[in-house]
């Protein structure tokens, strides 16, 4: 088994598929100027930001059993430790579809009927080794692990 990260966090995994248009928002409709997938969610996209800066850092949310899962592929490949997330077959991430306006301004329209939070019954013995925990709100599905967390001396 990996050491455990100095790092871990949960939240939300997400894939974004992102339409580029040429006019704002406002206009109702535009021609596309570019698509594109982003893989991100706010703690997956902390804790690659940590990894590509030189710290370790460890997911601890819910994942999918299926090595052909994308997000994980991106979080491995950006130095992610996976190793101790629970899984489950039916954890996948959350799926967002963005518009961006030529303006700026985007709509986000987002899926998040997703497995999200961790196992209730994540071992303390690897929370204990962490300094610090990385949560979003989707933490709110799994506030007891972030008492213990807490309990442990995590930041």
């Amino acid at each position: 088994m990996p050491t455990v990260p100095s790092i871990l966090g949960f939240g939300a995994i997400a894939i974004d598929d992102i339409v580029y248009v040429d006019q704002p928002l406002s206009a109702g409709k535009g021609k596309v100027l570019q698509s594109a997938r982003a893989f991100g969610g706010n703690v997956a996209t902390a804790l690659a930001a940590v990894a590509r800066l030189g710290g370790t850092a460890g997911f601890i949310g819910w994942l999918g059993t299926g090595a052909d899962d994308a997000a994980l592929r991106d979080l491995v490949a950006s130095g992610v430790e996976t190793a101790f997330a629970p899984r489950h077959p039916d954890a996948r991430p959350v799926r967002s579809r963005i518009t961006v306006g030529s303006d700026g301004e985007r709509f986000i329209a987002y899926d998040d009927d997703a497995m999200l939070g961790t196992a209730p019954e994540f071992p303390d013995d690897i929370l204990g080794r962490a300094t610090a925990l990385i949560v979003d709100s989707y933490a709110i599905r799994s506030l007891d692990v972030v008492a213990r967390a807490r309990d442990l001396g995590l930041a």
